[in-house]
């Protein structure tokens, strides 16, 4: 299942230096658009990231966490010249995307499949960074979607 990218999700110049200070910000995003508590969705995602770092390279960190939602429901934060926190590649992270999928298993599994497939397709990352606005960050997350339902004859 997709996850949920509305423009209100997204971040397109995130002010935090670090991972978690990104997932703070688009937690409060979350929480404000999708009437989330912002304290309790702050911890699923503070309890998966003590686990390990959910940066798994290519500048991209997909922090995520289980929450009484119907569907997945996603946010995206840019980073253009990089962030502190670095992948298992040592490349710095310049893409978060911060995902909250239902208790159910298969839900959270198929959503972190497509956001990861999106995300390590050539120039995915490029056309993020460069989009000049939400709007455009919204209209390369479309393409990409597309580009990986196409590639997988769905």
């Amino acid at each position: 299942m997709t996850p949920v990218v509305t423009l209100d999700t997204i971040v397109h110049r995130v002010a935090a230096r670090d991972v978690e200070g990104v997932v703070d910000e688009l937690v409060a995003a979350l929480a404000q658009v999708h009437g989330l508590g912002r304290a309790e969705l702050r911890a699923g995602f503070g309890e998966r990231e003590a686990l390990g770092s959910t940066a798994f390279g290519h500048g991209v960190a997909i922090p995520h966490a289980r929450f009484d939602v119907a569907h997945p429901l996603a946010a995206v934060g840019l980073a253009p010249s990089g962030l502190t926190t670095r992948g298992p590649d040592d490349e710095p992270v310049r893409v978060v995307v911060a995902l909250v999928s239902p208790p159910d298993g298969i839900q959270h599994l198929q959503a972190l499949a497509i956001l990861g497939r999106m995300l390590i397709a050539p120039g995915a990352i490029a056309a993020l960074l460069l989009a000049p606005d939400r709007m455009g960050v919204l209209r390369q997350l479309s393409r990409a979607l597309e580009d990986d339902a196409s590639l997988r004859g769905a």
